[in-house]
């Protein structure tokens, strides 16, 4: 599969603050990947990096290089790069200005000059996509946080960029509305988008995303599936072990995402936490995430 995001040896530093340090990392179409790490490690830096913000708009001492689907970020213009990754904000209420949902989705299609033909096609299809088509004339700043960052996602989409880029995009919402957002974004996934999202919530994403990157202090400290990097390699980083596996390591069971142990205790029933008792004496089994190296 191609790149749709390569990096290599990037740093970039505020003025005297380096906040990346030498970076490599590719990211294959039709990805999900993760990138997790401590508050202040770099996370949203490397995202701006990828969507050419870093060197456009935001200042600074940029090093290396940082291709979007083949384009080099340094000399392709900001506009160009925009075709090719959407770009989702933690906060709706600071992507959001038009007065109505449908006004909101097509805002960047007029920018890029789409036809006014083409434009409602493809707004009535993104909202359709997206089950906000009753909404279409609703005003964005009067719905629920969870429909404002739908609404949100249906600007990004709705001019067809290959990758996603989302920072933190359930950080304001409650769980519902959580869980909702991240299916509509692995359902896009499915279909082909090339997905990198910053996280901190890793039961949202260890069932969802295909790949798990870890940042430490401006620099990457561990990139692979999800169990071969839990565990020993995150220790100390702030990210926490998904609560399934906490049960399931309590269970006795080796299971590697959320829906999978909830597969397990269907087929199982209570003789899970029967055996998971009978064989308490025995000692402390250790958890499947553990293991990674």
């Amino acid at each position: 599969m191609a790149a749709a995001i390569e990096l290599r040896g990037v740093s970039f530093a505020y003025y005297e603050k380096t906040v990346l340090r030498g970076i490599d990392l590719t990211v294959r179409q039709g990805e999900f990947v993760a990138l997790m790490g401590p508050i202040a490690c770099g996370k949203t830096t490397l995202l701006t990096v990828m969507n050419g913000l870093i060197p456009h708009v935001v200042k600074g001492s940029f090093g290396g290089t940082a291709k979007l689907v083949g384009n080099d970020t340094r000399t392709t213009p900001l506009r160009e790069l925009a075709r090719h990754a959407g770009f989702l904000f933690q906060e709706p209420d600071s992507q959001i200005f038009s007065l109505s949902v449908q006004d909101e989705v097509e805002f960047a299609l007029r920018n890029f000059g789409v036809k006014e033909a083409e434009r409602k096609k493809l707004v009535e299809q993104t909202l359709a996509e997206l089950s906000l088509s009753n909404l279409a004339d609703a005003d964005p700043r009067e719905l629920s946080q969870g429909q404002k960052q739908k609404v949100a996602l249906a600007s990004v989409l709705a001019y067809g960029p290959e990758v996603l880029l989302l920072d933190e995009p359930a950080a304001s919402l409650d769980h519902y509305s959580s869980e909702e957002i991240y299916d509509v974004v692995k359902g896009l996934n499915r279909k082909g988008k090339t997905v990198v999202v910053v996280e901190h919530d890793t039961e949202l994403i260890v069932d969802r995303a295909d790949r798990l990157v870890v940042m430490n202090e401006g620099r990457l400290v561990a990139d692979g599936k999800f169990e071969e990097v839990f565990g020993k390699k995150t220790t100390g980083l702030g990210i926490k072990e998904p609560c399934f596996s906490r049960i399931a390591h309590e269970l006795g069971v080796q299971v590697r995402s959320e829906r999978e142990f909830v597969e397990h205790l269907k087929g199982h029933g209570a003789g899970a936490a029967s055996k998971s008792e009978s064989r308490g004496a025995k000692g402390t089994r250790k958890s499947p995430w553990s293991d990674a190296t």
